[in-house]
């Protein structure tokens, strides 16, 4: 199976622009999900200004250490983590994203 991607990432890389129909665009991989985003520091805004206005993204909520229960971070619902509890159907449809601290 290693040697099956290996082998798709040198085809790739021989391409001198992108595929013309990439399957792993980031709307492919957020397509019909919600972003949760984990941390609310210097990173969220690097995140927010670079990556999600770009390509036309909002997070849907904001969990951070920093937040006492339950409060609004930019206009987004943000939540400590130990009072964040999703159903089992949000938890199906989200995507958390754990890199903007």
């Amino acid at each position: 199976m290693k040697d099956k991607y290996i082998r798709k990432l040198r085809e790739l890389f021989k391409l001198k622009s992108f595929p013309p129909n990439p399957k792993n665009s980031i709307h492919d991989l957020l397509k019909g999900k919600e972003l949760i985003l984990y941390g609310a520091g210097e990173g969220f805004m690097t995140v927010s200004v670079f990556v999600l206005k770009k390509f036309g993204f909002k997070p849907k909520t904001v969990l951070d250490q920093k937040v006492k229960k339950s409060d609004f971070y930019f206009g987004i619902p943000a939540y400590n983590p130990s009072y964040f509890n999703p159903t089992k159907e949000e938890i199906e449809k989200n995507i958390r994203c754990d890199y903007c601290w």
